[in-house]
């Protein structure tokens, strides 16, 4: 239950974003059938995220993408590429 209406959301006791990367060696677990590589390794870039994302804002894994995924892979190409900082009309 969020203790407030501006909680950010969570997976059981953990952000949504750091469990989500946790699981998602669950998945390819259970997708490639060998359990523990893919888990530890699972655990491993959920560990190291939340540790790089501590003392930063909710929303560092979109500032992350908008920065080094390139632009033709954003949301149908509507974002400008990230080295173009002043918008010129």
């Amino acid at each position: 239950m969020p203790h407030t209406v501006d909680a950010p959301p969570r997976i059981g006791i953990f952000d949504a974003d750091v469990g989500a990367i946790g699981l998602s060696g669950i998945v390819v677990a259970v997708v490639i059938k060998v359990f523990w590589l893919p888990v530890l390794t699972g655990l491993l870039f959920a560990t190291l995220y939340g540790r790089l994302k501590s003392g930063q804002h909710p929303a560092f894994l979109l500032d992350l993408a908008y920065w080094y995924v390139p632009a033709f892979a954003s949301v149908g190409g509507r974002l400008p590429p990230g080295a173009l900082r002043v918008f010129e009309q």
